[in-house]
């Protein structure tokens, strides 16, 4: 069965699919991405002026990243909070060589800049929280295939 889902006349199959996330086209490249689980929240996704896009938003390789980098923050945070130990500052960078994507598994650096004062014994237990507790992580170790089906209406 096909319905409307916008005043753009974008005819989808019904599915019993529930999203995490939406994306639909604004214009050329730009991209809007809304997350109806977790709320009305909405991300204008583009990529560089040099590469075709309008450079009003992150590109999608760039939101993968933020998105790790963040999940990375949030449980050294979480885990910080739980042992009572303060951070003057948390800094987490990413990074990949996606040069030559055909030429076997990618491997993502992750560097976590930690600015606390913490035992050996804290800092080996939260290296492992940070490991068993960052669920985008989780997921990217895990990911071999993406299938994706083509509806059209």
């Amino acid at each position: 069965m096909l319905k409307q889902i916008n005043k753009h006349n974008i005819k989808v199959k019904e599915t019993t699919m529930k999203p995490d996330t939406i994306v639909k086209q604004i214009q050329g490249a730009t991209l809007e991405a809304t997350f109806p689980l977790a709320g009305k929240f909405s991300y204008i996704i583009d990529e560089p002026v040099e590469d075709g896009g309008n450079g009003k938003g992150p590109c999608p390789v760039e939101l993968l990243y933020a998105a790790l980098a963040s999940c990375k923050a949030e449980v050294t945070q979480a885990y910080l909070e739980k042992i009572q130990v303060p951070a003057d500052k948390i800094e987490i960078a990413v990074e990949a060589d996606t040069a030559d994507l055909a030429q076997g598994p990618l491997k993502i650096k992750v560097e976590a800049k930690i600015h606390a004062e913490l035992s050996d014994e804290q800092k080996k237990r939260l290296e492992a929280a940070v490991s068993r507790g960052c669920t985008v992580a989780k997921i990217l170790e895990r990911v071999n295939e993406i299938d994706t089906d083509f509806i059209y209406g």
